[in-house]
């Protein structure tokens, strides 16, 4: 299950990532305000994702919650990295928690589950290398 999720929040990610610097190529003289709104607006998301960690893993002794808000801080600092916008942590650059994968770079735009299959399936993406006619 946790793979599903993960996957589905790495297409969710770069979807949005995505529209947003279509938005701003488009429009380059809001690039300035888009910033500014997506800086404000990590921040609040950053704060509601820690209360709401809090809240939820209160009663997991196994899980470190200052670790859990530095990679809370740190998901919003490559978020805002993959926009072009400067970080909001300065302090916050590596991840805190290296062994999850679930947001991983590299698996972005490699592949995607099935997500009503039972595990997951890879697809190929069309690229340069594999176009349509190729598939």
């Amino acid at each position: 299950m946790i793979s599903y999720i993960n996957r589905d929040e790495l297409v969710h990610t770069k979807l949005v990532v995505d529209v947003l610097n279509s938005f701003i190529k488009e429009n380059p003289n809001l690039s300035n305000y888009v910033g500014e709104f997506a800086k404000e607006f990590f921040e609040v998301i950053v704060n509601k994702e820690i209360e709401w960690s809090e809240y939820i893993l209160k009663n997991e002794e196994d899980i470190d919650m200052i670790e859990m808000k530095e990679y809370i801080k740190y998901r919003a600092n490559k978020c805002l990295s993959m926009m072009g916008i400067t970080p909001l942590y300065d302090d916050i650059s590596d991840n805190p928690m290296p062994w999850i994968r679930a947001f991983s770079e590299e698996n972005i735009n490699d592949s995607k589950s099935d997500f009503f299959e039972q595990k997951p399936r890879t697809y190929t993406k069309i690229n340069d290398d594999n176009g349509f006619d190729d598939l």
